[in-house]
C-alpha cells in the first residue's frame, strides 16, 4: 500500500481514538473554551502523529528495496501477474472521488453563503459588516459578517447580535473551515462528521454563555432561543443563531452548573489518552519497517545507505534500472519462472523471498532464497533471476555501486 493511503488510514485511526474519548468524557461538560481546543487539538495531532518517526536512536531505519510481487499459477493458461499491484491504485481512486465529492459539497455551501451576502442589503458598523437578506430566516455570521433576517424582533435583536459577535471575536469561522476540510479528507469516517457537529455545538454553547452572562437573564435568553428556533436555513456554511436539533442542549447548557472537581478529574484522563496515541504511533512505526518499494525509495534516502561492513547499498543516488523498466522485468519473470510439476502434484504452494544484488556491471549476483516453502520452488526462481539481462547499474557519487533487492514470488495452485 502506498505511503499516502497509509497516512490517511493512520490519520483516521488517531482521529477516531480522540473523537471517541471526547464523546465519552467531555461532550457534555460546560467548559466550552476547553472543549473547543480539545477538538482542534485532536484534528491537529491526528494529522501530525502519522508524520512522526521513532526509529532507534533517532535514526531512519533503512530497509531492502522490495520489488513488485509476482504471482505464478499452477495452470499454464493463467497469466503471470503482479500481486495486488492494482489494489492500492483502486483504493486511491475511490478515495480521491470521495474527497472530490466532499469538496464540491463544501464549495456549494460556500457559494450559497456568498450569494446570500451578495444579494443582501449591506451596511458597515466599525469592523463588522452587516447584511440583511430575507432568504436567511435565522441570523448567521461568517468571519466579520453578520447576516440578518428582515423579520427579526427588535426586542431580541441586541441579544442575537451579541451572540453573533462572540462567534466573530473568537474566530469560530476558522474552526469551521478546518473541520470542514478534515471532513472532506476523512469523508469515509463518520466520527469526523460527529466531531464537526460537536464543535459547532461548542461554539453555540460558548456564545450563549457569554450573552446570558452579559445580559444577566438566562430565562429570557432561553425564550429568545425558542422564539427563533423554527426559522432556520439549511446548507449554509455559517454559524446560525437557531438550530432546532441543538436547541434543547443549548438551553440545558445555559442552566447547567459546573462540577469543577469532577470535571478537572476528567480532563486528567487526557494524559493516558495521549500516551495511548504515542504508543500506537510507535507500534505503527515499527510495523512500517517493511521492505521498501522502488517508488518510495527516494523518500527514505539518507547519507548512511550502505549496509554496514559491506560495499552493498540499500539505496543509491541513482537506483539500478532493468532494461525496459519494471513492467518488462515482470514480463520476463512471468514468462520464465515455472511451477515445478512435483510441487503441483504434492500441493506445495507459498511465497519465495529472493534476495539478490545488482553488481557494478549490472549483473544479478549473490542470489539466495531468504524464505521458501520448498527448496524446489526457490531453485527454479533463483535460476531465472540468475539469467536476467544486465541492468543499468546503480550510482552513488557518480560511481557504480552494488544495490540489494528483495523479490517475493508467490506460487499458487488455484
Amino acid at each position: 500500500m502506498n505511503a499516502f493511503l497509509i497516512y490517511i488510514l493512520e490519520l483516521n485511526l488517531y482521529l477516531s481514538l480522540f473523537a471517541v474519548a471526547y464523546f465519552i468524557l467531555y461532550k457534555n461538560e460546560p467548559y466550552h473554551r476547553v472543549n473547543r481546543w480539545l477538538i482542534l487539538s485532536s484534528v491537529t495531532l491526528s494529522a501530525l502523529l502519522p508524520l512522526l518517526s521513532f526509529g532507534k536512536s533517532g535514526e531512519v531505519v533503512l530497509r531492502i528495496i522490495e520489488l513488485e510481487p509476482i504471482l505464478i499459477f499452477a495452470k499454464a493458461d493463467v497469466a503471470h501477474t503482479p500481486v495486488g499491484s492494482n489494489l492500492p491504485s483502486l483504493f486511491t481512486a475511490i478515495y480521491i472521488i470521495g474527497f472530490g465529492i466532499s469538496m464540491i459539497a463544501f464549495a456549494f455551501e460556500a457559494f450559497r453563503l456568498k450569494k446570500l451576502i451578495d444579494l443582501g442589503r449591506k451596511q458597515k458598523e466599525g469592523a463588522i459588516n452587516e447584511c440583511v437578506n430575507s432568504e436567511l430566516k435565522s441570523p448567521a455570521s461568517f468571519f466579520n459578517t453578520i447576516i440578518w433576517s428582515e423579520n427579526i424582533d427588535s426586542s431580541s435583536s441586541q441579544w442575537i447580535k451579541d451572540h453573533e459577535l462572540v462567534h466573530i471575536r473568537e474566530k469560530h469561522s476558522i474552526d469551521l473551515l478546518i473541520l470542514r476540510f478534515f471532513e472532506a479528507v476523512c469523508w469515509f469516517n463518520p466520527l469526523t462528521y460527529l466531531l464537526r457537529h460537536s464543535l459547532e455545538a461548542t461554539h453555540e454553547f460558548r456564545a450563549d454563555e457569554v450573552v446570558a452572562k452579559k445580559h444577566g437573564d438566562t430565562k429570557l435568553y432561553s425564550k429568545i432561543l425558542l422564539s427563533q428556533a423554527m426559522d432556520i436555513s439549511p446548507n449554509v456554511l455559517a454559524h446560525q443563531f437557531s438550530k432546532t436539533k441543538l436547541l434543547k442542549r443549548r438551553i440545558m447548557m445555559l442552566n447547567k452548573q459546573s462540577r469543577r472537581k469532577l470535571a478537572y478529574t476528567k480532563y486528567l484522563a487526557l494524559i493516558p489518552i495521549l500516551a495511548a496515541a504515542f504508543i500506537l504511533n510507535a507500534c505503527t512505526d515499527e510495523q512500517s519497517e517493511a521492505p521498501m518499494t522502488r517508488e518510495n525509495v527516494q523518500e527514505a534516502k539518507t547519507e548512511s545507505s550502505k549496509i554496514e561492513g559491506t560495499d552493498v547499498y540499500q539505496t543509491a543516488d541513482e537506483m539500478p534500472e532493468y532494461p525496459g523498466g519494471q513492467s518488462a522485468m515482470m514480463s520476463y519473470l512471468g514468462d520464465n519462472i515455472e511451477y515445478p510439476e512435483e510441487c503441483k502434484k504434492e500441493g506445495v504452494e507459498g511465497t519465495v523471498y529472493l534476495s539478490f544484488v545488482i553488481d557494478t556491471d549490472g549483473k544479478p549476483s549473490d542470489i539466495k532464497a531468504v524464505r521458501s516453502p520448498d527448496e524446489r520452488l526457490s531453485a527454479n526462481a533463483t535460476e531465472v533471476v540468475k539469467k536476467m539481462p544486465k541492468w543499468k547499474p546503480g550510482k552513488e557519487d557518480g560511481k557504480n555501486v552494488k544495490v540489494q533487492y528483495s523479490l517475493p514470488i508467490k506460487y499458487q495452485l488455484k
